[in-house]
């Protein structure tokens, strides 16, 4: 049975990066959504609360099939988690050991595991990167996966409640 991880190592391929929502669409319905997806101050990586939700950023999660970049979610995460699943960008920056022990701590996973599955991250971008990715996606199907994941956490939220 596969082990379910809180946080994983994704290092975008090359004609991916800076291929976002932000970039896409207009600043303000950017900080909207967002807004909304970090409007119940919590990191869905390691699970902390945060008074202020500018301690959070909006992350989103991707497929790459078919030289088709498809958005999936978008989720909140503090800036340690949202680094550490960009882990391409942390080892860029020398922070590798940085992101290994949160990876470890919000796992619950030996450095080992965590270097096995950081190498594992880099053997599927070394894959994907010999493809040239195109990201069509609107508004209104952008707005549909923040829905999703709204409606998801307040159903969670409800039963914490009950």
């Amino acid at each position: 049975m596969k082990k379910l991880y809180k946080l994983h190592f994704l290092i975008l391929p090359q004609s991916a990066q800076g291929k976002n929502l932000r970039t896409l669409f207009p600043t303000k319905i950017w900080r909207d959504m967002s807004n909304e997806v970090r409007k119940y101050h919590y990191c869905v990586g390691c699970g902390k609360y945060f008074e202020n939700i500018s301690d959070l950023e909006a992350h989103e999660e991707w497929t790459f099939k078919y030289n088709k970049q498809k958005l999936i979610g978008i989720y909140p995460l503090c800036k340690m988690c949202h680094f550490t699943v960009h882990a391409g960008r942390a080892e860029h920056l020398g922070k590798t050991d940085l992101i290994l022990e949160h990876y470890c701590l919000v796992n619950n996973v030996s450095k080992k595991r965590a270097k096995k599955d950081l190498k594992k991250a880099w053997c599927i971008f070394y894959t994907k990167n010999n493809y040239k990715y195109k990201l069509k996606i609107t508004e209104k199907k952008a707005w549909n996966k923040i829905n999703k994941f709204l409606k998801e956490e307040e159903k969670i939220l409800n039963e914490d409640i009950d």
